[in-house]
């Protein structure tokens, strides 16, 4: 429970997820404007409990994503890669795509 000095504000819940993912990152021995171009993607299914579980009307969401990437590490500070992506999530009560820049981060 949350405290609040309004005693009509009254907030709780238990919720949780479990993510279990496999990412593979392949290079593909090709570079477009002077840097690695890779291909990869990852296959997840997030488990969720609690207040996700009834709030979202579903137990569990699998997602496969595919990305075209640019190897940005050592030029840009941190950045490992820049690109596109897709993702494809679908679970019980659930399916749908996205489409989006796809980033990495190396930390």
């Amino acid at each position: 429970m949350l405290w609040s000095s309004n005693p009509s504000v009254n907030l709780n819940g238990n919720s949780g997820s479990l993510d279990t993912k496999i990412d593979v990152d392949v290079p593909l021995g090709r570079k477009l404007f002077g840097h690695e171009l890779h291909t990869g993607g990852y296959g997840s299914r997030t488990d969720l409990v609690g207040g996700l579980n009834v709030g979202l009307d579903t137990q569990h969401i699998n997602e496969i994503h595919g990305r075209l990437v640019l190897d940005y590490l050592n030029p840009l500070w941190k950045c490992q890669w820049i690109g596109i992506g897709g993702s494809y999530p679908r679970g019980p009560n659930i399916a749908g795509w996205t489409v989006g820049a796809d980033l990495a981060f190396h930390f």
